[in-house]
């Protein structure tokens, strides 16, 4: 669906926007 989407997209914005504190 779109909705999961959409949903999925933003979740991976903020895993990727934080993986700077993971990696360093």
């Amino acid at each position: 669906a779109d909705g999961d989407k959409k949903r999925i997209q933003s979740i991976l914005q903020e895993t990727w926007e934080s993986a700077d504190d993971w990696f360093y």
